[in-house]
């Protein structure tokens, strides 16, 4: 007979992921955790507790208020059918995950609603109930969000001046992270963490540093190239934002032609000129890029920046002013001033509230040209302060409840008003996971599961209009839509944002116990790992569009949302490679995000080569974590990507042309994990066990 210790490594050692036993011991279902069936299990022989195993028939956990809602449904209702189907839904019996999957899938879409609309009461009554009957989710440990609690965290440059680091942002949480792994590593051999200003990557001249005054008459196009490149602005953006007015810009761009150009106009009439100056300058960052590492068309928005007015002249055409101020953001956003994008973008959201466009317009029905043109402008500014806060890390600076403006209407004006409607509806998404998920203190234990419950079904909602409209399929020759390209790295990111915490906290956990008695690591629980997938799964859809997107010609190269979900992407790939509680073993797709900067950096976008050196420095400590983890007698972490760029060469990755995999509904996935989430009983009562086994 074999000994426990040889039973304990037989158990911790086996490569084979363990399935849902049929039996499972008394502990395991106390502590509503997985159990690997083995007498005894490894669970038990992790925590060296006895392991009994019960004779009589199986048990199922759930809450005494969905036995009180059985009741009443059973008494209201004899539909076998429906009765038969609240019965499958909380067994945790062998085969519960497959058989919540297909009944998710099995649903037709007409009865998403009444299935979203019952989850989220579910979740209203548990958030409500953490003072009554369930009063140990709140307080069963102090794990918190701790990329948005506090303490606030802030970093200092070289010339000594203080960076807020934004929950949400990107570029925040690639600095958390390698501070980390860092702090844990000890070596002071290390390079230090890479901290680049504001501009640094793009060199423009503010006025308040060096004016240069008017224009010369070559700096500005023909009118020709000036009608191309209004042309360019409005093929790039016309479906996404709205940026100018067609029909107002075109008769003043002729009109100014006509008059010369031979000088810039005078003071009463430079808000048409500032906005020339931008679209102009837009136009010529979309053809060109970066010219000598300065964005093409710069010299133009210096001169616009210093031609604009103060507050009262901007006043005296608040919409031309909200246009200009959301051109001129969305300009430096592109060119990593995001602070100075975020300050603009601002003074354009303040403006357009304080003209009322955020409420219901009063006018004709259908509304005139003036009228669309308003709820055009109020929608930019709202989807463009959005983005940039949560790439900032910012609070949202309104409530949707207070916005009373209808949506563009899609019957009469066709795609592009299906277009910004979806992105509106992402905008109020990311909203949701800011202020929820990355609420100050957030626990991360109750708070998290429920708020990302929530979040998922939102999301699922979301993504049957989002397929129905602008889905993507890569088994054909048909070309790829850029717009439904933008939506669905929109919507990725999202759920990559949802995440991130999770990551955080898993990290920190490796690197505050990396060696455990049993030289072992905790294994997360299913529904975590169900989390995880998804994020993985969005990272790497993310990345195949990218790719498609790059085989068409159709990547940005100027614009930063494109680089912005790249190394998204393939930063959470690379940290979810080196932890052993993550369900990723293939880097494949982290060569892809190295081959998609690469091609940006040809392009002349010098801030994809600070993003790349980001990248770099992560690979580079998580394998010295790993040898540092291994060295100390820990469980190996996965294998990790290559840690320098010379590793990896510009030609396609070789797995790169099996994308079929990617067609299935993810509409349906998300909806399955919702209800996964939601079912599990092990999330009835949320204690210490809700991230491991």
């Amino acid at each position: 007979m074999s000994s426990p210790e040889a039973r304990e490594d037989d158990a911790l050692t086996s490569n084979s992921r363990p399935k849902r036993a049929d039996n499972a011991c008394k502990g395991c279902r106390e502590r509503k955790v997985k159990c690997s069936g083995t007498r005894p299990c490894s669970t038990c022989i992790r925590r060296h507790q006895d392991c009994v195993f019960e004779l009589e028939e199986r048990k199922v956990f759930v809450s005494r208020r969905y036995l009180d809602d059985l009741k009443r449904k059973s008494t209201a209702s004899q539909d076998d059918d429906v009765c038969s189907s609240k019965r499958r839904r909380v067994s945790p019996n062998v085969g519960d995950e497959e058989l919540s999957s297909r009944a998710m899938r099995s649903m037709n879409r007409s009865e998403l609603a009444t299935k979203t609309t019952r989850i989220n009461e579910n979740i209203s009554n548990r958030v409500k109930s953490n003072d009554g009957d369930e009063p140990g989710i709140r307080n069963s440990s102090n794990m918190r969000n701790l990329l948005a609690s506090k303490p606030s965290k802030f970093i200092t440059d070289v010339s000594g001046r203080r960076h807020f680091l934004g929950p949400t942002s990107t570029w925040s949480y690639t600095q958390q992270v390698a501070i980390l792994i860092k702090n844990y590593l000890k070596n002071p051999d290390l390079p230090k963490v890479a901290l680049y200003p504001e501009g640094q990557a793009s060199v423009l001249e503010w006025p308040s540093t060096n004016s240069i005054g008017p224009l010369r008459l070559d700096a500005l196009p023909s009118l020709d190239f000036a009608l191309y490149l209004t042309n360019t602005v409005k093929f790039r953006f016309g479906q996404l934002y709205h940026l100018f007015h067609e029909k107002t810009f075109m008769a003043d761009l002729h009109k100014f032609y006509e008059q010369g150009p031979y000088a810039e106009p005078l003071p009463g009439n430079r808000l048409w000129y500032i906005h020339f100056l931008l679209i102009m300058a837009f136009g010529h960052a979309l053809l060109s890029g970066y010219v000598a590492r300065r964005p093409a068309g710069s010299e133009l928005v210096t001169r616009a920046i210093e031609l604009m007015p103060d507050a009262f002249a901007l006043n005296q055409d608040p919409v031309l002013a909200s246009e200009i101020l959301c051109c001129l953001a969305l300009y430096l956003q592109s060119i990593d001033h995001k602070n100075g994008a975020f300050l603009y973008v601002g003074q354009a959201m303040r403006l357009a509230l304080s003209q009322g466009l955020h409420r219901e317009p009063i006018g004709s029905n259908p509304p005139d040209e003036d009228e669309k043109r308003r709820c055009a402008v109020w929608w930019t500014t709202y989807i463009l302060d959005r983005r940039f806060s949560s790439l900032l890390g910012a609070p949202n600076s309104i409530r949707d409840e207070d916005i009373t403006v209808p949506l563009p209407d899609s019957e009469r004006n066709g795609h592009s008003a299906k277009a910004m409607g979806l992105q509106v509806a992402l905008a109020r998404l990311y909203a949701r996971v800011s202020s929820t998920i990355y609420g100050n203190d957030m626990h991360l234990e109750a708070d998290y599961i429920i708020n990302a419950r929530e979040v998922l079904n939102n999301m699922t909602e979301f993504a049957f209009d989002l397929e129905k409209t602008f889905g993507m399929r890569f088994d054909d020759d048909r070309p790829i839509s850029r717009v439904s390209a933008t939506l669905n790295l929109y919507y990725h990111q999202c759920v990559i944002l949802s995440t991130r915490p999770l990551l955080y906290c898993l990290l920190r956990q490796l690197l505050s116990d990396p060696m455990s008695e049993d030289n072992g690591y905790l294994e997360t629980t299913e529904p975590i790992k169900d989390l995880l997938r998804a994020a993985q799964d969005s990272a790497t859809r993310s990345l195949r569009i990218l790719m498609a997107l790059q085989s068409q010609r159709l990547l940005e190269s100027f614009l930063p949302f494109d680089l912005e979900s790249t190394f998204s992407s393939a930063f959470i790939l690379s940290l979810m490679a080196a932890l052993p509680s993550c369900p990723l073993e293939d880097t494949t797709e982290v060569d892809t995000g190295f081959y998609l900067l690469n091609q940006m950096i040809v392009k002349g976008n010098v801030i994809a080569e600070f993003r790349r050196e980001d990248l770099e420095q992560l690979i580079n400590l998580l394998h010295l974590l790993g040898a540092e983890i291994s060295h100390r007698g820990s469980l190996a972490t996965n294998a990790v990507p290559a840690s320098t760029a010379a590793d990896y060469d510009q030609t396609i990755p070789t797995q790169l042309g099996d994308v079929g995999a990617f067609n299935d509904l993810y509409s349906d996935q998300m909806l399955s994990l919702a209800g996964l989430l939601e079912l599990d009983p092990a999330f009835d009562h949320v204690d210490e066990q809700w991230l491991c086994s």
